[in-house]
């Protein structure tokens, strides 16, 4: 699977003030609302993961689903140098989201703004993409952000085209891997291990929130949540301040120098969802 990353736009005009509740902007009886997932409800929070499932099904189709707690967790946890935005598409009682839009900034990096556009499949080429740029145009206008920065998977058939349509700049290609943690072959890894001679200072665990620099001389950035599903309950989760996604990091549980290491492995992941793990990239620390 491949991901493709990158959009800039022109500075746009500082515009209106963000709306601050539901804004009817069509006949057509949809309704933009301005979601703050801090206060939201958790009925709304109920609906919102459900459509991200939805795109997360579509995204990752062999990955399990995402539970309402991790959804409320992670929305609600947000470290106060992260700005969130989340505008919802509904119509008629509300009582399902057919599109968002996101957008994500941080103290730091005061050129760029990150946004997110997703679409149910069935509510495509309707205008509500359309819909909701406007809101993301205004936002990185009002807050003088020049780069706008989005991705897409190659899963998604109408991800490239609806970028490129924008007149998108293909910023990076990554490609991704998974691993299904279930599958490892634990007599093999103890082959690899034992071959080179690591010993008792070969560590094998899993790790969630940013990795002690100099530990390591690699750290690997994954996609959101993804540690989710093998993580202890007593671990702690911090978000990565600079990529707005988690890291495998030092906070999480391991078994230094044993073989026991690997069944501790395999026995927290056996009841779990095919979900494994995504690589985004290994970057240098």
């Amino acid at each position: 699977m491949s991901e493709r990353v990158g959009v800039e736009v022109e500075t746009v005009g500082t515009g209106s003030r963000l709306p601050k509740g539901p804004h009817d902007l069509t006949s057509s009886g949809f309704l933009v609302t301005l979601l703050d997932p801090t206060t939201a409800s958790e009925t709304e929070l109920t609906i919102l993961n459900a459509f991200e499932n939805t795109i997360h099904s579509e995204v990752w189709s062999d990955a399990g689903t995402l539970p309402l707690e991790q959804t409320i967790s992670r929305l609600r946890s947000s470290p106060p140098h992260f700005h969130h935005y989340l505008w919802t598409v509904t119509r008629g009682d509300r009582n399902a989201i057919l599109a968002i839009a996101r957008t994500i900034h941080f103290e730091h990096d005061t050129h760029l703004m990150h946004f997110d556009v997703s679409v149910l499949p069935e509510m495509r080429d309707r205008g509500l993409a359309r819909m909701l740029l406007g809101q993301v145009a205004e936002t990185a206008g009002r807050m003088d952000r020049q780069l706008l920065q989005a991705r897409t998977f190659s899963t998604v058939p109408s991800g490239v085209a609806f970028l490129e349509h924008l007149g998108a700049r293909l910023g990076r290609t990554r490609h991704i891997s998974q691993l299904e943690i279930a599958r490892l072959d634990l007599d093999q890894l103890r082959v690899w291990k034992s071959g080179h001679g690591m010993g008792s200072s070969f560590e094998i665990g899993m790790w969630q929130g940013p990795y002690p620099r100099g530990r390591s001389r690699f750290h690997v950035r994954t996609s959101p949540g993804v540690f989710e599903s093998v993580r202890r309950e007593d671990s702690e989760t911090r978000r990565n301040d600079s990529h707005g996604g988690k890291i495998a990091a030092s906070r999480g549980w391991s078994a230094k120098g044993q073989d026991r290491s690997l069944d501790d492995l395999r026995s927290r992941t056996e009841d779990k969802p095919p979900s494994g793990l995504h690589r985004d990239a290994l970057d240098p620390v």
